[in-house]
């Protein structure tokens, strides 16, 4: 569970693991607590740790691949934090996609997801 907008550079974050098995009483927990289902996505993750950096591959059908570098941080650590993060991609040379292209194929995907996952 995050807060702020989707493609903002530093969110604050809610994580809670549970085993894949628990996936549906899970859901099921939300839907009862009248939230309502707004993405779902059909995706193939890789996580590893780099240098203390956790390192997400992702390949989700119909909306592409992505590379997301993230540390967890203080409010105050935040802009050291995505300094780092910028000269990581610069060191994969890697550019980073505007946030605008992001929130476009996520407006699309997120209006066409349930014909597409039919």
């Amino acid at each position: 569970m995050k807060k702020w907008e989707l493609h903002d550079h530093h969110r604050e974050e809610l994580e809670i693991k549970f085993d894949k098995e628990d996936f549906e009483k899970l859901e099921q927990l939300f839907i009862n607590l009248w939230y309502e289902v707004e993405i779902t996505w059909l995706r193939k993750r890789l996580q590893f740790d780099w240098d203390g950096i956790d390192v997400s591959l992702d390949f989700t059908r119909w909306y592409g691949y992505i590379i997301e570098l993230e540390i967890l941080t203080t409010d105050l650590e935040k802009d050291e934090a995505l300094e780092v993060l910028r000269k990581k991609f610069t060191e994969l040379e890697i550019p980073i996609t505007p946030k605008e292209e992001f929130t476009q194929k996520y407006e699309w995907y997120k209006q066409n997801r349930k014909t597409l996952i039919e």
